[in-house]
């Protein structure tokens, strides 16, 4: 089965999320709220963020501040962080681009990419350059400091057949 994600005015196909993805989807969001309270991780789909090609990349979850601003359903402005969950059928590579478009916006300063079966973290943003590993995923919210520890996320995960 295939889930739309629009970019630019045609649809691309992308794999619907398996049960691993949404556990980790589910996870990160509750980690979140609980964190820092209701409507600040938007999960799939509900927010788009614009590249700098005006293509809408939609990140499977997105950290905003309570300020953010929309235009047309699409933010354009308030991001703290976006996360990227990859599935088995998803190249790494892939995921990457994927990544480092959302922070050429602009919009997106920090990006994570989870992968699951490996159970590896991964943060990205402009002053490292390059991939780091990550066994803690951090940002600045409203200027405070929050730290979400991997293994909270990635740890005991069903495995999946």
């Amino acid at each position: 089965m295939i889930a739309p994600e629009i970019l630019e005015a045609a649809e691309e196909c992308k794999p619907v999320p398996k049960r691993l993805h949404s556990i980790v989807q589910q996870r990160i969001i509750a980690l979140l709220v609980n964190e820092l309270g209701l409507d600040v991780a938007l999960p799939e789909l509900a927010v788009a963020v614009l590249d700098a090609e005006g293509k809408q990349i939609v990140p499977d979850v997105v950290i905003v501040r309570p300020s953010a601003r929309y235009e047309n359903g699409v933010l354009t402005n308030g991001a703290v962080a976006a996360v990227e969950i990859m599935s088995p059928k998803q190249s790494f590579a892939g995921m990457v681009d994927k990544c480092e478009r959302m922070l050429v916006s602009g919009i997106v300063p920090v990006c994570w990419l989870l992968w699951p079966e490996h159970a590896a973290a991964y943060s990205f943003d402009f002053s490292g350059g390059l991939v780091q590993e990550a066994s803690h995923l951090r940002f600045t919210y409203d200027s405070r400091s929050v730290t979400l520890n991997v293994s909270e996320i990635l740890g005991n995960l069903p495995t999946e057949p």
